[in-house]
């Protein structure tokens, strides 16, 4: 899309800067038990169907930490590092990173392991970081389908739109395509 920039809408930096400023609070009204950490299912191997798992990464405080190239760069080159599992699609937003990753050797490593070992791979590449640290652990769900994996994706690509930092997913410069799901 070769539009001209429309003057009056703020840059996707002002945006970014604009939304450093928010802060999940959890929600204390309900009466439920709230979950401390997410539970890692194995994934569940189905004849002829790929296993694909969407898997989110965080940091603490949340903040604008992550939406750079600098960080970007790493963030591929530990992927590359990192070949247990390999990483198809993601989006890079400014305090939490999306990916949908596949197996790439047998038998498979658990996604929680793979995901710490990610995340200090990216800390070395990177080096010290004192203003942010990574969250513990991760969240993950296995896709069931090629459906729910374009629904998911769809999701996925229009985050940083959702979170008014650009006017439509391709001009977010912290996202990629790795390696390709076959259904």
């Amino acid at each position: 899309d070769a539009r001209p920039p429309d003057a009056s809408q703020p840059s996707w930096r002002a945006r970014l800067r604009r939304a450093a400023g928010h802060r999940r609070r959890p929600d204390t009204t309900s009466p439920l038990p709230q979950r401390k950490h997410p539970v890692h299912m194995p994934p569940v191997e189905r004849h002829n169907t790929p296993v694909v798992l969407f898997v989110t990464l965080a940091i603490q405080p949340r903040g604008t930490a992550l939406a750079n190239s600098r960080f970007h760069t790493a963030f591929r080159a530990a992927c590359d590092e990192a070949d247990a599992w390999r990483v198809s699609s993601y989006v890079v937003m400014p305090d939490h990173i999306h990916l949908f990753c596949v197996p790439h050797r047998l038998p498979l490593t658990g996604i929680a392991p793979w995901c710490e070992y990610l995340k200090r791979r990216i800390t070395r590449i990177l080096g010290p970081h004192p203003d942010w640290a990574w969250q513990p652990g991760c969240w993950d769900t296995q896709v069931r389908d090629r459906n729910a994996y374009e629904k998911k994706r769809c999701y996925v690509r229009l985050n940083p739109v959702r979170a008014s930092l650009v006017l439509v997913p391709e001009e977010w410069p912290w996202q990629g395509e790795g390696d390709p799901v076959f259904w």
